[in-house]
């Protein structure tokens, strides 16, 4: 679905030599940042002329960690 360039564009951040993976415990300003991105989206679809927004929980998205208090971090 896309072509060789433009995968080796989306990959290049995380095959370089230099790549590095930091992993991190959200805490209040992250999860606060998130929520404000998401409704930066909401507004910026709106004011393209859209009637609403969907937000999709699932699969393992950031947001499914919140739908039950059963979920447990990986």
């Amino acid at each position: 679905m896309v072509t060789d360039d433009e995968m080796t564009a989306m990959t290049a951040p995380f095959t370089a030599p230099t790549a590095r993976l930091g992993v991190k415990v959200a805490d209040d300003d992250d999860l606060a940042r998130v929520v404000e991105s998401f409704a930066d989206a909401a507004r910026r679809a709106q004011a393209a002329g859209f009637d609403g927004v969907e937000i999709h929980a699932g699969h393992g998205y950031l947001i499914d960690a919140f739908l039950s208090p059963r979920v447990e971090p990986a």
